[in-house]
């Protein structure tokens, strides 16, 4: 059996972390909606927030198009991205698109961003905000690994 090429891998790694986020959002609508999980006290919980503060005020319809144009864009900039690339730039790309294409999404579907990880006093977030984190840290990190 042949081998997947590494951005074939990278893709395939940020498609199955975009699902992952996708479920782990959906499920916290249902699941953390009426109380909060506490998994460390004082530390962290399980909760789930809305996060408004930079949506988007529009029709729903014309958010579907534009983010829909916006999800093929970044699709197709990602793939044609990654070629030429090592394969640890194209899976710090690939997560990074994960995590903000699945950001997207949320903006798009209910108006703000889904998160449901919280340390309390501190900040909400959500896995997708884990992936653009990591993404972005991995790609300074390749930079400045190309230039010594």
């Amino acid at each position: 059996m042949k081998s997947l090429s590494s951005a074939k891998r990278a893709l395939l790694i940020g498609s199955a972390l975009f699902c992952v986020d996708r479920f782990t959002k959906i499920s916290s609508l249902y699941f953390f909606s009426d109380r909060p999980i506490t998994l460390i006290p004082n530390v962290v919980q399980l909760s789930l927030y809305l996060h408004t503060k930079f949506a988007i005020s529009a029709d729903h319809e014309v958010l579907a198009v534009v983010g829909g144009a916006l999800f093929v864009i970044l699709c197709i900039g990602t793939v044609f991205f990654l070629r030429g690339k090592n394969s640890s730039e194209q899976l710090w790309i690939a997560l990074l698109a994960a995590g903000a294409t699945s950001n997207l999404l949320d903006t798009i579907r209910y108006g703000g961003i889904i998160d449901w990880i919280e340390i309390p006093r501190l900040t909400f977030f959500n896995l997708a905000d884990v992936l653009i984190i990591s993404g972005c840290v991995g790609l300074l990190f390749s930079l400045f690994r190309k230039k010594t």
